[in-house]
């Protein structure tokens, strides 16, 4: 049930306020699903973090974290935290999809930030293409490595993509969503 501005369940405080009733039930261990760090305003799940340096305020401020874990921890209870690191906010978009469903294709899509106002302190990308790329190795739903026929198909990327795996750098959403689409 959706709770009071766009948010799921409730605060910290309200979960150790309910400590006793959840290890009355028998659970030793909670899945905090969604990640603690600031989330786009209109998404209540928890999956569209905006900044990975702030908390975000919902939830309870640095305290209330060590306050809640702490009281898990004393119950003899484990956490596990939900780090969300791969599924950013929505303020990223392709070139021509503003507000649409990206297609699928091998060339990639230009980056563009939907709102130059509101971007990510720490995430940059770029739109010069590169004729040759370091790919990664992509995997379908199924578990079996995407062969050939699809990735001789990739030429090239965008600075900021698949160019900057081989240097542990993060790589842009346009490439990230064409391994989502692989992927998952």
């Amino acid at each position: 049930m959706m709770q009071t501005q766009l948010r799921h369940g409730g605060d910290l405080q309200g979960l150790i306020d309910s400590l006793d009733y959840i290890y009355g039930m028998g659970v030793r261990a909670l899945y905090i699903a969604g990640g603690p760090m600031i989330n786009q305003p209109w998404g209540a799940d928890m999956y569209s973090p905006l900044d990975m340096t702030v908390l975000d305020a919902h939830n309870g401020d640095i305290a209330m974290w060590r306050k809640a874990v702490q009281a898990i921890h004393d119950k003899g209870m484990y956490v596990v935290l939900d780090n969300t690191v791969a599924t950013m906010g929505d303020l990223i978009a392709f070139d021509g999809y503003l507000n649409e469903s990206t297609p699928f294709r091998t060339d990639e899509h230009q980056v563009q930030w939907r709102n130059p106002k509101r971007q990510y302190h720490d995430f940059h990308f770029g739109n010069t293409y590169n004729q040759t790329c370091h790919y990664p190795r992509f995997w379908l739903e199924t578990g079996f490595i995407v062969k050939n026929d699809v990735t001789d198909q990739f030429v090239g990327c965008y600075d900021s993509d698949f160019d900057q795996v081989r240097t542990g750098s993060s790589f842009a959403s346009s490439c990230f969503m064409l391994t989502c689409s692989l992927v998952w």
